[in-house]
């Protein structure tokens, strides 16, 4: 009997010592006194292996610029539904400064999508930064040149754009490209990346939004997600890839529109 116990007990200690997928999110983000940090996560609902359940668990974090974790949570998300974490400045921490934050997701299975809001407490008034770990961020060596804001796409009909900047639709579990130097806001060819404002019109309730540098790995991670069929609009520092292109995939079928408030270009220039 005893060493039935004993088998069962290093069984349960290998399990528990099987490494964790995890997702943190590029760079780091300011909380300021009066600001409420938001760490969501959505499950899409993509195809689980055969005969396994699709619910996505794991843990989420919010931490400091020195890996300290500020809060944490467990959490199981069904598929089409989302989850958060909420870091509030002034209750859970009693800021008195800014810091510096990012989100952590620690999983068995890389499938919980990432959101970190960042918003004012008295106004709502949200930011949003969801950047993916296999895209590295601006390096040091460029600057950021700001210009009028642009309409780069818009793929909803009557709307002034054409292919590659206009209709159709994107339809779901698909991507398109969007060669940015190549379209009307004047974007130099040697940009590195864009500051870039990406509202989706969705056609169904559920869905995310993911914009990666063209050429490279569509990461496991989103720049946006909706729900109840609502239009939203997030902001974004999108790399460029191939030829200075963005690519853009949407979970279900939804209409795309692009702005340009800036962009990247080494500091040489």
């Amino acid at each position: 009997m005893r060493s039935i116990v004993v088998s069962l007990i290093f069984g349960v200690v290998a399990f528990a010592q099987t490494p964790a997928t995890r997702l943190q999110t590029a760079g780091m983000v300011g909380l300021a006194p009066g600001q409420t940090a938001r760490l969501n996560v959505l499950n899409p609902g993509l195809p689980a292996p055969a005969g396994t359940a699709a619910i996505c668990s794991g843990t989420l974090s919010i931490q400091d610029d020195k890996q300290n974790e500020l809060k944490n949570a467990s959490v199981s998300v069904i598929p089409g539904q989302s989850t958060a974490l909420d870091l509030n400045a002034d209750t859970d921490l009693k800021l008195s400064a800014r810091i510096q934050i990012r989100g952590v997701i620690s999983s068995f299975r890389t499938c919980l999508v990432p959101t970190l809001e960042i918003f004012d407490n008295a106004t709502g008034k949200t930011t949003v930064l969801v950047t993916q770990t296999n895209v590295s961020p601006p390096s040091t060596g460029t600057t950021l040149t700001a210009v009028t804001p642009c309409r780069i796409a818009d793929t909803r009909a009557d709307q002034g754009k054409t292919d590659p900047f206009g209709p159709p639709t994107i339809k779901g579990n698909t991507s398109r490209s969007f060669p940015v130097p190549a379209g009307s806001c004047s974007i130099p060819s040697d940009a590195q990346a864009y500051a870039l404002n990406i509202t989706v019109v969705p056609h169904g309730q559920v869905g995310f939004l993911t914009a990666w540098p063209t050429g490279q790995t569509q990461p496991v991670a989103a720049t946006l997600t909706w729900a109840n069929g609502t239009f939203i609009t997030n902001s974004a520092i999108v790399a460029g890839g191939t030829n200075g292109s963005v690519d853009v995939y949407v979970s279900d079928d939804a209409d795309v529109v692009i702005d340009i408030s800036g962009y990247f270009e080494p500091a040489s220039n």
